[in-house]
């Protein structure tokens, strides 16, 4: 830029061709200001491509979102009989599962899903004239890919929202948890669940004497191990009630 500057103050001119000149120089300095801003403009392209290929991107997956969602905690008008609620994801791209409760629509419960942030663990509240109100409390809690620490923690989590809604409600859990009571050797995690269970009077129904209900919920791909790790845990004074458990 200086260099044309000096060639236009040091040009000898004529009247004749004096535009001619001076045009000449603002050309070649248009032409050079073209040349420095074509690299940033290309990167603003490139900046502003990305950007709308971000936004389209995002802008996908919270449509598809918002489409499990709806799928998810919509009853299905042609499907009668249950309602599905409280629903929780746990990695659902990855197809690694999650909580939900389904309430059968002829009890006529009013039902309130329960304040519960918690990718393995989802609640709802049943009201009712005629009976007490109950909480249930579905979880699915950490399997042996997971460590004892990260056990605990969601133990941790089930008893905070256990002792919470379980002062004002009759409150069950259940769900798979991950542990065989009925197994004689001894883990972390196998006591820190049954700490649980004593702690607040807990009685794993299906595991009452004289109960009817399922002998083991996992095997093995061969066939070699079966363990009942899937429990429905209710308060100590509803276990004589509760007679039959069908999978």
């Amino acid at each position: 830029m200086s260099d044309i500057l000096n060639k236009l103050s040091n040009k000898t001119t004529s009247p004749n061709n004096e535009n001619t000149i001076v045009l000449s120089m603002l050309m070649e300095i248009k032409q050079m200001i073209n040349d420095n801003m074509k690299p940033m403009n290309d990167k603003i392209d490139k900046l502003n491509k990305n950007f709308e290929n971000e936004a389209k991107n995002a802008e996908k997956q919270i449509i598809r979102k918002r489409h499990i969602n709806n799928k998810l905690t919509k009853p299905n008008p042609r499907e009668s009989g249950q309602n599905c609620i409280g629903i929780n994801c746990n990695k659902t791209v990855k197809g690694s599962g999650g909580t939900a409760i389904l309430v059968r629509k002829s009890l006529n419960f009013k039902i309130q899903n329960l304040n519960i942030i918690n990718d393995r663990m989802c609640g709802v509240k049943l009201c009712s004239d005629k009976y007490y109100d109950i909480c249930l409390i579905c979880v699915l809690l950490p399997s042996t890919n997971f460590s004892s620490e990260v056990y605990m923690n969601y133990i941790d989590e089930l008893c905070t929202c256990y002792d919470m809604y379980s002062e004002d409600c009759t409150t069950i859990v259940g769900g798979d948890c991950n542990v065989d009571l009925t197994s004689i050797s001894t883990s972390g995690k196998l006591t820190c669940f049954s700490n649980f269970l004593n702690d607040r009077n807990l009685c794993p129904a299906p595991l009452l004497q004289g109960r009817v209900g399922p002998k083991y919920t996992f095997r093995s791909k061969d066939l070699t191990k079966r363990s009942l790790l899937d429990y429905i845990c209710v308060p100590e004074y509803l276990s004589n009630d509760i007679l039959l458990f069908r999978g």
